[in-house]
């Protein structure tokens, strides 16, 4: 059977974020930027884990506890974004949804793997 993968994009926010810092410290703000995002956002969830850029691992079976905050649409009651903190002892892993292009896939994901 082929692994799920969930392959974790940066928002276009962060993006456009980072080349506006880059144009105005001349590169270093963007430097500094693409180093937090490598250590800070997720680059893959699978059905074992959540790896990061920076080479770093989260095995699911580790999970300590987890929190999740739903955004709820005033006249469609339909969620329409969210935040998952995920415990793993002392480190938090947070699925934001200003830094993923697809908050909502994510967290669905993660709530699959672990059903």
């Amino acid at each position: 059977m082929a692994e799920r993968k969930f392959v974790v994009r940066l928002s276009w926010i962060y993006v456009g974020g980072l080349v506006v810092v880059s144009l105005l410290t001349c590169g270093v703000g963007g430097v500094i930027g693409w180093w937090w995002i490598r250590s800070h956002v997720p680059w893959f969830i699978d059905e074992e884990g959540i790896s990061f850029r920076d080479g770093r691992r989260f095995l699911l079976k580790d999970l300590s506890k987890g929190k999740q905050i739903d955004v709820i649409g005033e006249e469609s009651k339909e969620r329409l974004s969210g935040m998952l903190d995920l415990h793993f002892g002392k480190q938090v892993v947070r699925l934001d949804p200003l830094a993923i292009d697809d908050p909502v896939g994510a967290i669905d994901f993660v709530k699959s793997v672990l059903q």
